[in-house]
């Protein structure tokens, strides 16, 4: 092959790399897409699409870098402003817009007399009707987030992300054209897609498809360069030789994503993860503010039971927890003693009342950072039927739940539930080790078996482990630091502890001895969240806690795990339940006694601990606390300013009809056209009287249209009218091409309601 055929090779290599990062953009909204918590995430795509072609030509141009970044910028404002309002016209009305003006101008010319209709006035209509429209509900957007109330508009969630998409896919495409690194240049973009992945637990797949788009990109971004330096060196490229290279490459990256798939999800879990160490508690708390500003958006999805396992729970900055009612819970054991009663008595609680927790589920895999759990086996099971036996010394316990928010993924109950009065849903980690259970159901009743056990047959449980059991509750990752396990040993040899029972005591009351705080700040990524805590800062909220008391447990042959749910609220004598609030979320420990099952405990200082029938000698023994250790310093994130300069009235880059829209039907159409016209009449204060029907209003909107003016608009009104009353009352179909015809009556009425819009005389008057 001769040099001159380089250049071919090389342009055939370039829309493969638009090709490529076409797809990678795509991944992120539909990734999104995945989550289904944001509306009609498809449209998304599009304009990722378009951000990388227009990325690609600014690349190419001679213009620098901050004008390229400008112009991104209001080109992805235009989008967005499409998208969300279709603010600017089809392209036809504006080709046919630019015919009329030469006309216009024509007319002018030989006639000398200014043409009735304005030059552009259905582009200038349509952009001036669509404009206000969107300008008016960003307004009433913002002024319900001034006041702090909820509001279901989503134009302005649309709008930003939109721009937040098109930013992201021009940014990639831009830099790696510039010549900036392949990995470099695709980071922000892949950033973005962990981080939808990681708050959801959706989307995984686009994330391995996206990092694969990735690598298969540096193949052949870097065979076109390597192409590029044979030509300035006047070198015969191959084009047999680009193939093979691109072959190679291709294999070399599904090696590296298969390699990746079968690796255990823990793989994914690190960096997810971590991120959401550090900054998870930050932008949970944004989120929060954010759920009111974009009430309408679906509700964020919680994983599905029964995938790779349950959610992982990461431990880092105390939660910010409100007075939400979560739900009611009506049990079997009785009720707490009035507080007049309680006053009489001279007490401030009823020490009688049987301590309860509402479980969710529970977790067997310490990871340094959190907990997660190991694969589930997940069954169904009828109503009244008993997923497992009981055989340990047992009290029944009736519960019933009335959940007063959106569904969870997890059930509740105390303990160990053994069947439900409706279907039920159970993982499993292996047979008769509940993980946890979904029922479906806003109120469903439970029945559980609650261990009755006292002092003395805890302390007389010094049975072997089951295998399973062993295996799995005393398992500690490699990376525990020495002190930690020196720590548990010397707790237990300072309280004399020799039974599974008393070290557990013993610990309990060592971790109850340290300050309950939710301010505290994540710990490190590089530290262990046990160590942290007790050697660190030595104050915590439950998790921190329920985590290392496990830990502490396990580190002396104690089998335990980390259970999470709500403490048991408070009694709400009207309704003769507990009323369990969102500021009730909690977590404890539950220890394995041979032949008794699984006991709670209560490490954290603000809630009371478990009380069991006989009492314990060791109760009185108080063990100090370490010296703390000095707390590392975080470095704030630093903030940034972008200026936009109006320097562009009107881009060249036209977003396609299709993603302002779905298709609609000629029925909807028409429907659609009505809607229109009535909030455009409305604006120019013509809108409609309360009660009347839509063919009276239009039939006096033609009239008052013509007494004002000295317009034809009867007909076309007519038109209007007649066939909306068709398509929304009768069943007979409308066809394309009355559709058409209604469009054509649609724009020429709307040119002249769009007239009146510069008239003041005609305010406050209504047809």
């Amino acid at each position: 092959m001769t040099p001159f055929a380089a250049p071919a090779v090389r342009s055939r290599g370039r829309w493969i790399n638009l090709l490529l990062l076409a797809m990678a953009a795509s991944c992120l909204p539909l990734a999104i897409g995945e989550a289904h918590w944001f509306p009609e995430a498809n449209r998304l795509v599009i304009p990722a699409i378009l951000a990388v072609a227009v990325g690609v030509i600014l690349a190419r141009s001679p213009l620098p870098s901050v004008v390229n970044w400008i112009i991104a910028l209001m080109l992805g404002v235009e989008v967005a402003a499409q998208v969300t309002g279709g603010v600017f016209p089809p392209i036809g009305t504006v080709i046919s817009d630019i015919g009329g003006a030469f006309s216009w101008v024509w007319n002018l010319a030989m006639t000398r007399t200014l043409p009735e209709t304005l030059p552009f006035a259905r582009t200038v209509g349509h952009i001036l009707a669509q404009g206000r429209t969107l300008t008016t509900n960003i307004g009433a957007w913002g002024y319900a987030v001034r006041a702090g109330l909820p509001t279901e508009d989503v134009t302005v969630l649309v709008a930003g992300m939109v721009i937040v998409v098109w930013m992201l896919s021009w940014m990639t495409s831009h830099a790696l054209l510039r010549g900036r690194n392949t990995f470099v240049s695709m980071l922000p973009l892949g950033v973005a897609i962990i981080a939808a992945v990681g708050y959801t637990d959706y989307g995984l797949r686009y994330a391995q498809l996206f990092m694969a788009l990735m690598l298969l990109t540096l193949v052949s971004v870097n065979i076109q360069r390597i192409q590029t330096a044979w030509v300035k060196r006047r070198l015969d490229a191959s084009e047999e030789l680009t193939q093979d290279a691109l072959r190679a490459g291709a294999v070399i990256s599904a090696i590296v994503v298969v390699i990746a798939l079968i690796m255990p999800y823990i793989t994914y879990y690190d960096a997810v993860w971590a991120f959401w160490n550090r900054y998870g508690s930050r932008l949970t708390t944004f989120y929060d503010e954010l759920d009111r500003a974009f009430a309408g958006r679906n509700p964020m999805p919680e994983p599905t039971p029964g995938g790779p396992g349950i959610v992982p729970h990461s431990i880092q900055q105390g939660p910010s927890l409100g007075e939400d009612t979560i739900m009611l819970v009506t049990i079997s054991d009785p009720a707490p003693l009035p507080e007049e009663e309680l006053r009489i008595a001279g007490v401030e609680e009823d020490d009688t009342v049987i301590k309860r927790y509402w479980r969710a589920r529970t977790y067997d895999d310490y990871t340094g950072h959190g907990w997660e759990s190991n694969d589930t086996l997940v069954s169904d099971h009828l109503a009244d039927e008993a997923w497992r036996a009981v055989t340990y010394p047992s009290t029944v316990l009736t519960q019933t739940y009335e959940i007063r928010i959106s569904a969870p993924a997890y059930a509740f109950a105390v303990n160990e539930p053994v069947a439900l009065a409706s279907n039920y849903r159970v993982f499993a980690r292996s047979e008769g080790d509940l993980a946890a259970f979904s029922v479906g159901r806003a109120e469903y009743t439970v029945v559980s078996r609650v261990p009755e056990v006292s002092e003395a047959a805890l302390l007389a449980a010094e049975g072997n482990y089951p295998d399973e059991i062993g295996e799995t509750y005393l398992a500690l990752p490699a990376g525990i630091p020495k002190r930690v396990t020196d720590l548990a040993e010397k707790i237990v040899a300072d309280a004399g502890a020799d039974t599974r029972y008393a070290k557990a005591r013993a610990i309990e009351r060592y971790i109850r001895n340290l300050d309950y705080d939710t301010e505290i700040e994540p710990p490190p990524l590089d530290a262990d969240v046990v160590d942290y805590f007790l050697f660190t800062v030595q104050r915590g909220y439950c998790d921190y806690s329920a985590t290392s008391m496990v830990v502490l447990l396990r580190s002396v042959g104690v089998a335990s795990r980390y259970a999470s749910g709500f403490a048991m609220g408070t009694y709400d004598y009207s309704r003769e339940a507990w009323l369990v609030r969102e500021r009730n979320a909690h977590a404890w420990v539950e220890v394995y006694f041979p032949e008794l099952g699984w006991v709670e405990f209560e490490p954290t200082p603000i809630q009371r601990i478990f009380v069991r029938a006989g009492g314990y000698a060791g109760d009185d023994l108080v063990v100090e606390p370490v010296a703390p250790t000095e707390t590392r310093q975080r470095v704030p994130l630093w903030g940034y300013g972008v200026a936009l300069a109006l320097l562009v009235a009107f881009v060249v880059v036209w977003p396609p009809k299709y993603i302002k829209r779905k298709k609609l039907t000629p029925r909807e159409s028409v429907w659609n056209v009505y809607g229109r016209l009535v909030r455009l009449a409305r604006l120019s204060g013509v809108g409609p009287h309360p009660g009347q029907t839509s063919g009276e209003y239009l039939v006096g909107l033609g009239r008052w249209l013509e007494s004002q003016t000295d317009w034809d608009v009867r007909r076309d009104i007519t038109l209007i009218a007649r066939t909306y009353q068709r398509a929304r009352y009768s069943e007979e179909d409308v066809t394309n091409a009355e559709w058409h015809r209604v469009e054509d009556a649609w724009r020429q009425t709307r040119s002249h309601l769009v007239r009146l819009l510069f008239s003041r005389s005609h305010r406050g008057k209504t047809a």
